[in-house]
Parts: C-alpha cells; sequence; structure tokens
C-alpha cells in the first residue's frame, strides 16, 4: 500500500481539499471584514485542523476505517450550514451582505512575494527529502528528516493498517501513543485512500507550511502596523540565526573547505554545529521541515497569536471565542506550543488586568524591576550557596520570580473584579479560558498527562543545551543580533509594545529553568513562540532607528550589512538544506522486506527485529515490532521498558528454543534476521529453526515464522 496507486492519490487530495474548502468557507463567513488573503489563510489552519479533529473524533468510536471519514464530512457540512445561516441572520440584524465583496489590496500581493517563493523552496525541499527514490532501490530522506521522519511514518502508517483509534507505539505495543499524534493523522487521512505513503506525508505539510508562512507575515503586519516592519520581522524570524556562519570563515584562505564542508557534511551548518555549541537551528530547516509537531503547532500559533492579539490589544471582544477554540484543540497537535499559548495569554491577560485597574506606570516599573532583581538575586545566592549548581539556582530562580508574579495576578485579578470588572472579564477571558479548558482537558488527562508521568519530564534544570559558554556570550552568538538589540528594544518601547513583549522574559525564565521532557534540547520549543515576539519587537526597533539615522551618508550600506548579518546564517543554513538528500535511509534489501512484509503479514501481526530507528517495518507497513529504538522511546519516557525489552529479545535471538516462554509472552509471529540483527545480538539461527520455520530470504533479509505457540 505504501507505494499508492494514482486513484489513491486523487482520492486523498480531494477528500483533503473538501476540508481545506470547509475551512475557507467558515472564515469567508465568520470574518467578513478582513481581507481575503486573512480569511484565505485562516480558513486553510482551520481546515487543516478540522481534518485532524473531525476523522479522529468518528474513529474513537468506529476505528480507523473510510467509513469513519465519511462519516466526518457530516459535522464539517453542518458547521459550514451554521456558519451559513449565523452569517444571514446576522447580515439581516446588521442590513449588510453576509460576505464582504473580494478585493485584494496591494499589501496583501505584496505580502505573497514573501510567502510563496518560501512555501516553494519548502515544497521542493519536502519533496526530495522524504522517500526519495534511490537509484539501487533503496530510499532517501535529507539531512534535517534523517531521523524525526521514521517515527512520524509509523504513526501515519500504524492506524491505517490496523484501524484503531487511539493507536499503540508500534514501537512498544504494550504502551498507547500519548505524543500529539494528530500532526500524524493528518497524513493518515489522506493515506487512508490508497495514496503512496509519500504523498501524504508531503500534502497536509505544504498546506501548512503556506499557513505558517502567511500567518507570520500577517501576524507582524496586524501588530507592527507597517508592511516594512512586518516584512523585516518576518525576515529575522524565519532566516534566523546568529553569528555561527564565523566559524566557517575561521582560516577560510588557508582552507576553503572549512567553508565547502557546510555544504557536504552531516549536520555542520552555521545554525547547527555542536561541537562550537552553535544551538539554535534553522526554523525552516531544523523545526518546520523535520518535526511535524512544530510545523502544524505553529500553524495554530500563529492563528491564535493574531486572534487573540485582535480581541486584547484591538479591543475586538469576538475573537476570544475563536482563539480559544483553537487553542483548545492544539494539546494533541503540539502540546508544546500549547503551553507557550497558554503563557503568553496569562501575561497578556495580566497587563490588562493591570491597564483595568489603572495601575501607575511608575508602580508597574518598580514592581517589574523588584521581580527582576529579585529572580538575578536569588540565582546567584544559590548558586554559590550550592557550589555552582545551576539546576537548583535556576529553580530557586524560577520561584523567585514566578511566585511574585503568581501573586500580582491573583492581586490584580481580585482588585478588577473588586472595581467591578466581573462581567467584563467573564464575556473575554473568561470565555476564552472556559472554552480552551473544555476542549483540552480531555486531551490532556487522556494522554498528554499519561506520557510525562514517565520518567524525565518536568524536571529542573537551567541553561538549555548550554555545555560550555558563558550564558550570555552563548545567547549571542547563537540568536545573533536580535539578542543584542531585545533589551534596547524593550527600553525604548511604549507601554502598549511593553505589554505585547512581555511574555518574552516570563517564558524565558520558564523554559530556561525547567526542562519539560527527557530530551532537554526540545525545549526550544517553548523559546521559539516568544522568539516570534522577540523579532517583531526588534523590527520595531531597528526601523525606528532607521527613521532617525537614515539620513547620514553611508547608513544604507550599513543597514544591508546588518541584515546580511542577520540572515546569513540562516540563508546558508537553507542553502545546504536544499541539497542535502543524499542519506539513503531505507536500504533496498529493507524495501523489499516492507513490500514483502504489507503483502504477507497480518496487521495485527508482531514481529521480532532489531532495534534500529531506520526501520521499514514499523514506519512503512505499520506492524507492531516488540520494541524499537532507544532515540525515540526514551524521548517520550519509555527507557526502563526498553532496557528490560532488549534484554529479553537478545535472550530469544541467542536462544529460541530456551526462550518459548519470552516467545509467547510477547506474542511474537514472525522473527526477522538480517544484517541489522546480527549487529545487534548473537544469532542461533539453529535454536532458531527448532520453533520457525523460514518464509522469506531476500538479499540477506530472512523472516521466519513462528510455529503454534
Amino acid at each position: 500500500m505504501f507505494q499508492g496507486t494514482l486513484t489513491g492519490n486523487l482520492l486523498g487530495f480531494l477528500y483533503f481539499t473538501v476540508f481545506l474548502c470547509g475551512g475557507v468557507f467558515l472564515t469567508r463567513r465568520l470574518f467578513p471584514a478582513l481581507s481575503p488573503l486573512t480569511r484565505l489563510w485562516l480558513g486553510i489552519t482551520a481546515g487543516i485542523a478540522l481534518l485532524m479533529w473531525l476523522p479522529v473524533l468518528c474513529s474513537f468510536l468506529l476505528g480507523f476505517t473510510v467509513l469513519s471519514h465519511l462519516i466526518a464530512l457530516v459535522p464539517l457540512g453542518a458547521l459550514c450550514a451554521a456558519a451559513f445561516f449565523l452569517a444571514k441572520k446576522n447580515a439581516k440584524k446588521k442590513s449588510k451582505k453576509p460576505v464582504s465583496p473580494v478585493s485584494w489590496k496591494k499589501e496583501d500581493w505584496r505580502a505573497l512575494w514573501f510567502i510563496l517563493p518560501m512555501t516553494v523552496f519548502f515544497t521542493v525541499v519536502e519533496t526530495n527529502h522524504i522517500l526519495y527514490p534511490a537509484a539501487d532501490g533503496g530510499l532517501i530522506f535529507g539531512q534535517s528528516t534523517y531521523w524525526d521522519a521514521n517515527i512520524h511514518l509509523s504513526f501515519i502508517t500504524t492506524p491505517v493498517v490496523q484501524k484503531t483509534m487511539p493507536f499503540v507505539y508500534n514501537i512498544l505495543p504494550t504502551h498507547q501513543v500519548s505524543y500529539p499524534f494528530l500532526c500524524d493523522t493528518v497524513s493518515a487521512s489522506v493515506y487512508l485512500w490508497g495514496s503512496s505513503l509519500r504523498f501524504a506525508y508531503i500534502l497536509p505539510t505544504v498546506a501548512a507550511a503556506f499557513s505558517v508562512f502567511c500567518g507570520g507575515f500577517l501576524f507582524f503586519r496586524l501588530w507592527l502596523s507597517t508592511f516594512a516592519k512586518a516584512a523585516l520581522a518576518w525576515t529575522l524570524f524565519f532566516f534566523n540565526g546568529g553569528f555561527g556562519v564565523f566559524y566557517f570563515l575561521d582560516g577560510l584562505k588557508n582552507d576553503p573547505s572549512n567553508f565547502t564542508r557546510m555544504f557536504t557534511a552531516l549536520y555542520e551548518t552555521p545554525t547547527n554545529l555542536n561541537d562550537k555549541m552553535i544551538r539554535w537551528v534553522n526554523t525552516v530547516c531544523d523545526m518546520m521541515i523535520p518535526q511535524r509537531a512544530t510545523l502544524f503547532g505553529w500553524m495554530m500559533l500563529f492563528a491564535v497569536l493574531y486572534l487573540l492579539y485582535r480581541a486584547v490589544f484591538m479591543k475586538e471582544k469576538r475573537f476570544f471565542l475563536y482563539a480559544g477554540i483553537l487553542a483548545g484543540l492544539t494539546p494533541l497537535i503540539s502540546t508544546h506550543n500549547f503551553l507557550a499559548m497558554g503563557l503568553i495569554a496569562a501575561v497578556w491577560m495580566l497587563s490588562r488586568l493591570a491597564v483595568m485597574v489603572d495601575l501607575k506606570a511608575h508602580l508597574a516599573r518598580a514592581v517589574v524591576w523588584g521581580i527582576a532583581a529579585l529572580t538575578v538575586l536569588a540565582f546567584v545566592l544559590v548558586f554559590f550557596q550550592t557550589k555552582k549548581n545551576y539546576d537548583t539556582a535556576g529553580l530557586a530562580a524560577l520561584l523567585a520570580g514566578g511566585i511574585p508574579i503568581g501573586a500580582l495576578f491573583i492581586g490584580l485579578l481580585a482588585w478588577a473584579l473588586a472595581r467591578g470588572h466581573f462581567k467584563e472579564l467573564l464575556t473575554t477571558w473568561g470565555l476564552f479560558l472556559g472554552v480552551v479548558l473544555v476542549l483540552a482537558l480531555p486531551q490532556l488527562f487522556l494522554f498528554t498527562f499519561r506520557q510525562s508521568g514517565g520518567g524525565g519530564f518536568l524536571r529542573p534544570h537551567f541553561n538549555w543545551v548550554n555545555g560550555q559558554d558563558n550564558y550570555i556570550w552563548f545567547n549571542i552568538k547563537n540568536i545573533g543580533i536580535p539578542a543584542l538589540l531585545i533589551l534596547p528594544a524593550v527600553l525604548s518601547a511604549s507601554k502598549r509594545q511593553k505589554s505585547i513583549l512581555a511574555p518574552i522574559g516570563v517564558v524565558w525564565l520558564i523554559a530556561e529553568t525547567f526542562a519539560f521532557q527527557p530530551n532537554t534540547y526540545d525545549n526550544n520549543k517553548l523559546l521559539y513562540p516568544v522568539f516570534i515576539l522577540m523579532c517583531g519587537g526588534v523590527a520595531d526597533f531597528m526601523l525606528l532607528i532607521w527613521e532617525r539615522l537614515k539620513a547620514i551618508r553611508g547608513m544604507k550600506i550599513l543597514a544591508c550589512f546588518v541584515l546580511l548579518i542577520c540572515v546569513v546564517s540562516g540563508a546558508l543554513s537553507m542553502g545546504r538544506e536544499a541539497v542535502s538528500n543524499e542519506y539513503e535511509i531505507f536500504s533496498a534489501p529493507q524495501v523489499k522486506l516492507a513490500w514483502w512484509v504489507e503483502n504477507n503479514v497480518e496487521p495485527d501481526a508482531m514481529l521480532l527485529t532489531n532495534d534500529r530507528y531506520n526501520n521499514t517495518v514499523t514506519g512503512m507497513t505499520g506492524r507492531n515490532i516488540v520494541c524499537g529504538s532507544h532515540s525515540f522511546l526514551s524521548t517520550h519516557g519509555l527507557t526502563k521498558e526498553f532496557t528490560r525489552l532488549q534484554r529479553d529479545i537478545g535472550a530469544i535471538y541467542a536462544n529460541a528454543d530456551a526462550a518459548r516462554d519470552l516467545i509467547a509472552r510477547y506474542g511474537v509471529d514472525y522473527i526477522i534476521v538480517g544484517p541489522d540483527e546480527y549487529a545487534s545480538y548473537e544469532v542461533n539461527l539453529t535454536a532458531l529453526a527448532a520453533v520457525a520455520e523460514c518464509v522469506y530470504d531476500t538479499d540477506g533479509v530472512a523472516v521466519w515464522r513462528v510455529n503454534e505457540r
């Protein structure tokens, strides 16, 4: 099935398009006053979100089948009908047309000059990075997708093959998937119709990438008011990169290969150079392309930021409802982005509470500086008292800053209620919070909290992944000019702008002092959402400086040089990514094995293999294996299970005849023996022949079917 058919591709594309059209219809009816480009963007976002949710909800009852997907069209149609009649009813009350005439403005067309080329770049790279055919029959991935795509493929194929929802990790079938799997089932809903696995993987990501690029530009334009500021902020975010390029310029005259290696070596780019502590990766190359939860999470994030900004800072209260709906749908799309949304919303609410109670500016400044000083003081004192224990000092800083902020929030809320703002709060923030909780709590309790209960989640950890550099220098060389300018940008900002930028400090403090999953590196998924705000604040500040200094001779050249420094590391990383489709991740024998398994092995069968991460059995056929890669399982808090199972798997391969009880315990139906298994275990074929028969033997890979247990 993973090869698909033309008819399957067409059916999958048609089903996907129906939801996109449904989303665009909804936003056209609900937001008639917004620009056509904005309605198109929000419609695509809504359509993808509905495609993620409606078929899955039906599948909880009927299994992940064609029938459940057909039934999912019913609530989609009902939502469109409700929006149509609601718009018509509102139009009668206001004596207006339900939808404004389509009128594309010049700035919308100009925005597309940024959005479309980047979407084309993303599409080209995604196409040559996912299951790209090699000349020998193997399959090629690109540099950034070399690791992540494997687990995503398994989340796409498993529900389609096994027809279950919720489904299990097919690399550890004893555990239900609690990872935010909707970023993958959106492709499973295309794959179900008989499309190729490659087509199903890529199609939704292209639409989501357009939504992210478009949403980023429109959010910045709404917030910063001018096209130039929006364009600069957008460029700073998507072409992000610090000063890593200078490591490749070092000694260039004597050794040109120090520069050219970024285009040939694996993960040696100006935004990803581990041995030099360059870890602030490019948003497009290393976040959007390989990390589907981040890609679809940012799709939701930009929409929520846009709607919430209109609700909070433009006082268009009806947008609280729509922001709450999208935020509430996010936990099973991207948990990190859901948390970031909550933190940003909480800080914005805090700033609005200060306005409600008419908190004086000098008092507000004193509170902010007091909390900042207390946070730094707590870190310094505990740091030296614990003999330079960074994690403990970081936790102290978090408590020293977090407790006063929490107390301030409660105090301002009580003050606002006492001043008679109950109704206003109930119909705005109360509505937002209520909708979010109703939609999000079932996801959190049934999935997210089950996973986070594993080892390694939620632990004190200071300084992210910096292992050798001074804290300040690490951030400057990684983030670049935005890191240098964010403090003066905040200090010179208006009171309103300070309120918008305030979440940067809060979220950065939390993400820098607390790890939210075993892989500490993934805390950048919390940092990037406020990097969006950082880019906007810095862009506003840079153009303010430009307006004041542009008359000085030579300023244009200096401005171009500064902009070049801002984007050169990111641009070179993108260039490397574009030509990095050179890594054969699935060999030809493994692809042949997957083809045989798909056509000869029962969908609910249990197979025994080694723990390789690039496993075609799990990724391409959706079948279960006893235990898969530790690199995946450890990040999901399942290290203990991995260790125990690998010991038993080794015993089976070493002497299957003596390990019949283990074979029965794990329900093993097929045992695979190939180069990977020989490299991982001591394989005893004589003992294996006593309990199984060889049913497949091609190119050095054999499959043994277990006799009756």
